[in-house]
C-alpha cells in the first residue's frame, strides 16, 4: 500500500518531527508505527457517511427530520437570489485593515447555500428545482483561488496561488465537496465530478500528502494541542475516505493524521480539563469526537479513539465544569452564552456507550449530522451524569467549583492555573460567581471579539484579556504578565463539614513585580444557609507598593450605607462586606471600552487601598443579598 518512492521508514523519519510529546525517537517510531497499522484498517474503497441520492428509501427517511426541513428552507431562499462570490477585495481587508467581517460573512452565507441545496436535492430528490443552482454555487466555489479565511493567510499566498495550506474552514469545505461528490455522482455532469475532484485534491489532499511525504513542512497544526489540531484532522480523514485517489497516498496521509492527533491530547491537563474553555471543548473536542466517529463507522468499530485516558476523561469535561445546570465559567476566550449542542453530547454519549435518545431530533452541522443519522440510538442503562456535583476539582489544572443545592444559592469556581494556556487570559487566581441566576454577578467576563491584534504580541493591550480587567489583584501598576513561570501553587486544598478551603501562592503570576516576599489568595466556600464566599489576599513586599483587587461585572456595585458594596446583574444580588484589616479603602469604577460577545458592557470595580503598603491583608466575605 506504500509509494515505491516512499518506502515506509522514510516515512516514519519524515514524520517523527511532528511529535512535541514523546521522549525520544524510539517511542516517536514506535507511535508512528502504530498509526501505520491504524491506517490499515481503513476501507480501501471510497467511504462517505451518507449513500448516494438514488437511495431514495434512506433520503425519504429523514425528509421530516428538523435538519432536513431547515436546510430545504434555506435551499428555498437560496434559489431567489444568485450566488454572491466571495470576493478578492473583500479577502484583502484584513491584509490592510485588519477587518474580517465583510468576507468572512460572504463566504459563510455561501457556503450555508451550498451546503444546503445539495441537501435539497439529497433530501428531496427534486433536481428540476435545486440542481441547476447547486452546479452554480459548486462551479463557483471549485473555482475560489482559496477555501482559507484571510485571517489565516497573512502572506496572500493562498490567495496567490503560490502556496496552499490546510486551516479550519478549508479542511471543512474540503470535506464537503468530496462528499457531497460521491453522494449526487449519479445527478453530476463529469465535468462538474472532475473539477471538484481537482479543487480538493489542490485545496487539501495536496497539502497533506506532501507533508507526509516530507515534500514540505509540516504545518504547526500538526503538533498543535488546541482545536485546529482536532479540527483540521476531523476534516481531512472525511476527504480522504470519499476520495478517489490512490491507495498510497490515502495510507500515508492517514497515517500523518492518526500519529499528530495525539498531540491533541496534551491540549488537557491529566485530570481531564480543557484550557480553551467550554465554548472551544464543543467545537474542537467536537471535531475529535467526529473525528472518532468517521473511524468507528468506516471501520466497523475496529478502530476507536475514544479509549485513552485522558480523553475519556476530557469527554466528561462539561458535567464537571458547568457552573449552574445552565451556564459555564467563562473562562478563556469564551462567553456567558456557551452552550453545548445536543449533536455535540450525542456524539460523545454514543460513542462512550451512554443512553442517547434519537438522532433525528436536533438540527446539527452538516457532516455531524450524516454521521449521527448512521448512528442509531442507543438505549443502555448507562447515562452521562445528570446531576451536577456539589463540587468538582482539576487539582492539576487548579480549578475548583462549588454548587449550591438551593436554586438561590450561590455557585463559585475559583481558578489557580498559569498563563501560557490555550486561548490564554492573564488570570492566575481569578473567579466567578452566580447567585440566583446562571448568569454570573461578578467574575470573569470572558473573551472579546477577535481582531487583527488578538493573536499577536498586542493580545494583552485589550484590558478583558490582560489581568486589568479580571477579578484579581492589581499590584505596584503592573499587570500579571503571560508565559511561562506563572503557574500557582496550590497551597492548600482542605474539606471539612460544610467548608472547603484553597489556598493559592500567586508570586509567579507578577514576575515584574520587585520584592514581593509573600503573595497569596485563599478562598473558602461555606455551604451553609444559602452559602458564602470568603476571599483573602495576602502579600508582603519588601518595599511599599499600591494594592487593589478587582471585581469586574456586567452590572453595578454601589456602596451601601453600612460600608458593604452591593453587586447586581439582571436578577442576581450579592453583598459584599469588606475587610482591610484597618487600611483606607475606595471603590473605583470604570467602563471597559473592549467589544465582547455579550450584549452589555463590561464593567470594571475595585476595592483599592489609599496609599502604598508593605504588608497587605484584604478580605471579601460574599454573600446573597436579602
Amino acid at each position: 500500500m506504500i509509494s515505491l518512492k516512499t518506502p515506509a521508514l522514510t516515512l516514519l523519519l519524515a514524520l517523527t518531527k511532528i511529535f512535541v510529546c514523546e521522549a525520544d525517537e524510539t517511542q516517536k517510531k514506535s507511535v508512528l508505527a502504530d498509526s501505520r497499522k491504524q491506517a490499515e484498517l481503513l476501507p480501501a474503497p471510497v467511504w462517505t457517511p451518507a449513500p448516494d441520492i438514488n437511495d431514495r428509501s434512506y433520503w425519504n427517511s429523514k425528509r421530516n427530520t428538523p435538519f432536513a426541513k431547515k436546510m430545504i428552507y434555506q435551499a428555498n431562499l437560496a434559489l431567489k437570489v444568485p450566488p454572491e462570490t466571495p470576493s478578492r477585495e473583500y479577502y484583502l481587508d484584513y491584509s490592510t485593515n485588519g477587518n474580517r467581517t465583510r468576507y468572512e460573512k460572504v463566504y459563510s452565507s455561501f457556503r450555508q447555500n451550498f451546503e444546503s441545496l445539495a441537501m435539497a436535492l439529497c433530501l428531496t430528490g427534486d433536481r428540476e428545482k435545486y440542481l441547476k443552482a447547486y452546479l452554480e454555487y459548486n462551479k463557483v466555489l471549485c473555482n475560489m483561488p482559496t477555501w482559507v479565511l484571510p485571517a489565516h493567510d497573512k502572506q496572500l499566498e493562498n490567495l496567490n496561488g503560490t502556496f496552499h495550506s490546510v486551516d479550519l474552514v478549508s479542511s471543512h469545505m474540503g470535506a464537503t465537496v468530496a462528499i457531497f461528490r460521491q453522494i449526487l455522482s449519479p445527478l453530476l455532469p463529469e465535468e462538474d465530478k472532475k473539477l471538484m475532484a481537482e479543487a480538493v485534491r489542490k485545496q487539501v489532499i495536496i497539502p497533506y500528502v506532501e507533508m507526509a511525504r516530507k515534500q514540505r513542512p509540516h504545518t504547526w497544526v500538526m503538533s498543535a494541542v488546541s482545536n485546529w489540531n482536532a479540527v483540521c484532522n476531523a476534516n481531512t480523514m472525511l476527504v480522504l475516505l470519499a476520495s478517489d485517489m490512490p491507495a498510497d497516498e490515502k495510507m500515508d496521509a492517514a497515517t500523518l493524521i492518526l500519529a499528530s492527533i495525539r498531540n491533541y491530547y496534551k491540549g488537557f491537563s491529566s485530570d481531564g480539563y480543557c484550557t480553551e474553555g467550554i465554548a472551544y471543548w464543543s467545537y474542537g473536542f467536537g471535531n475529535y469526537m467526529k473525528l472518532a466517529a468517521t473511524l468507528h463507522r468506516a471501520t466497523a468499530g475496529k478502530l476507536d479513539l475514544m479509549t485513552n485516558k485522558i480523553i475519556r476523561k476530557a469527554a466528561l469535561f462539561p458535567e464537571r465544569f458547568a457552573l449552574t445546570k445552565a451556564s459555564f465559567p467563562a473562562f478563556a476566550d469564551c462567553s456567558f452564552n456557551a452552550k453545548i449542542s445536543a449533536y455535540t453530547l450525542y456524539l460523545r454519549n454514543w460513542l462512550l456507550n451512554y443512553d442517547t435518545g434519537s438522532s433525528d431530533k436536533f438540527f446539527s452541522p452538516l457532516h455531524e449530522q450524516l454521521l449521527i443519522w448512521g448512528m442509531p440510538p442507543k438505549g443502555t442503562a448507562v447515562s452521562a451524569a445528570k446531576q451536577l456535583e456539589k463540587t468538582s476539582s482539576f487539582p492539576t489544572a487548579g480549578i475548583f467549583i462549588f454548587r449550591h443545592p438551593q436554586p438561590d444559592g450561590l455557585n463559585f469556581v475559583c481558578k489557580g492555573g498559569n498563563n501560557q494556556e490555550l486561548h490564554n487570559h492573564n488570570d492566575v487566581g481569578s473567579f466567578t460567581i452566580a447567585c440566583g441566576s446562571p448568569l454570573p454577578v461578578v467574575g470573569d467576563l470572558g473573551g472579546t471579539v477577535y481582531t487583527r491584534d488578538t493573536f499577536t504580541n498586542r493580545r494583552y493591550e485589550n484590558k478583558l484579556l490582560c489581568s486589568y480587567g479580571h477579578p484579581v489583584p492589581f499590584i505596584g501598576n503592573t499587570p500579571q504578565s503571560p508565559g511561562k513561570g506563572t503557574q500557582a501553587k496550590v497551597l492548600k486544598f482542605a474539606e471539612k463539614g460544610n467548608q472547603t478551603e484553597v489556598v493559592f501562592d500567586i508570586r509567579k503570576a507578577y514576575p515584574k513585580l520587585q520584592g514581593v516576599k509573600k503573595l497569596q489568595r485563599r478562598f473558602c466556600y461555606d455551604f451553609s444557609g444559602r452559602g458564602k464566599v470568603v476571599i483573602e489576599d495576602q502579600a508582603a513586599f519588601s518595599s511599599p507598593l499600591p494594592f487593589e483587587t478587582a471585581l469586574p461585572t456586567f452590572g453595578k456595585i454601589t456602596l451601601l450605607s453600612d460600608g458593604k458594596l452591593r453587586a447586581e446583574y439582571r436578577n442576581s444580588r450579592i453583598d459584599i462586606t469588606v475587610n482591610s484589616s484597618g487600611i483606607p479603602w475606595t471603590l473605583k469604577h470604570e467602563t471597559l471600552n473592549e467589544n465582547t460577545h455579550w450584549k452589555d458592557t463590561p464593567q470594571r470595580y475595585a476595592v483599592c487601598l489609599e496609599g502604598k503598603h508593605k504588608n497587605v491583608k484584604l478580605t471579601l466575605t460574599i454573600t446573597p443579598a436579602e
